[in-house]
């Protein structure tokens, strides 16, 4: 599921969206006020369905900034992870359902000054895991919607040029 505020706009405010239709919560949510659990739940599983309604495959589920490791709201993430029969991006929050985590590691390190071919070069094999990058095109709309932007582009270049180890599939 994705909770930018790319998708599922509203026509008005709710109590998970703003007046502008967009999701309320940012990556400031830990000094928010909790939504209701059962909001988000309803939420999440219509994003679900319409995402499997595109006939894809669900492969695991997912939220922007980790919303769904905040401790107010991981139980549902479980939850629906359980009842699609899925997995989801692994958080250290949610380290006590490492059997529903999508891959056994998670990293972001490769993130603002970790940037680096150093940071790439100081993972260990052993075990599946994700790195967590944003590299990209800039265009009109990222630059509306982010401010994470030369980074961007650095991370782009760097990945293309970097080397590899052979343990990384």
């Amino acid at each position: 599921m994705n909770t930018s505020a790319s998708c599922f706009v509203a026509e008005t405010s709710t109590p998970l969206t703003k007046e502008d239709g967009t999701f309320r919560y940012t990556n400031r949510f830990l000094t928010e006020t909790a939504p209701d659990p059962e909001l988000v739940y309803l939420e999440w599983k219509a994003q679900i369905e319409a995402f499997r309604a595109t006939g894809l495959p669900l492969h695991h589920l997912d939220s922007h900034h980790h919303v769904h490791g905040w401790p107010a709201i991981q139980d549902v993430i479980v939850r629906l992870a359980e009842e699609y029969g899925t997995t989801f991006r692994a958080l250290t929050t949610l380290d006590a359902r490492r059997d529903l985590w999508v891959t056994e590691r998670f990293s972001d390190q490769f993130y603002g000054d970790g940037v680096t071919r150093e940071t790439l070069d100081a993972l260990q094999p052993g075990g599946s895991i994700e790195v967590m990058v944003h590299p990209a095109d800039m265009d009109d709309t990222l630059r509306g919607v982010t401010s994470y932007l030369a980074e961007r582009l650095v991370e782009k270049e760097l990945l293309k040029s970097y080397q590899r180890p052979e343990w990384w599939a």
